[in-house]
């Protein structure tokens, strides 16, 4: 049997579950599947308030993606969806689809953040 590297490092800080995504592109069914799949294996069984997604490594993030992203949304324990390390496009994205606040958009279902630390920060609010 073939093993397959993960699309996503996940780790656990307290209440919250950091994913860093690991490839460029999300706008394959396959990857962005595998990666909805990882996230909820992390909150599986887990009592996590916050969910901080590491764009650091993406570059482009088709509509697919952000399905998969908004998915999470339906987990009964997860209060907080932050964004952080966005490419300036794929920040663009976001915005357009009013999924992060913007200077006339304020009710997003995600939050953005420059960094993970500064994502953690706001958890801690």
């Amino acid at each position: 049997m073939t093993q397959v590297d993960p699309i996503s490092e996940i780790s656990q800080q307290g209440a919250t579950l950091i994913a860093r995504i690991r490839i460029p592109k999300l706008s394959d069914q396959q990857h962005v599947e595998r990666l909805k799949t990882e996230l909820i294996e992390g909150l599986n069984g887990s009592s996590t308030k916050n969910v901080i997604l590491d764009f650091q490594e993406v570059r482009f993030a088709g509509s697919i993606a952000f399905l998969a992203f908004l998915g999470l949304r339906r987990v009964p324990s997860v209060e907080r969806i932050i964004v952080c390390n966005l490419d300036s496009n794929v920040r663009e994205i976001f915005a357009i689809c009013r999924l992060i606040p913007t200077g006339t958009i304020q009710n997003a279902p995600f939050e953005e953040a420059g960094t993970v630390p500064s994502a953690l920060l706001l958890c801690d609010t």
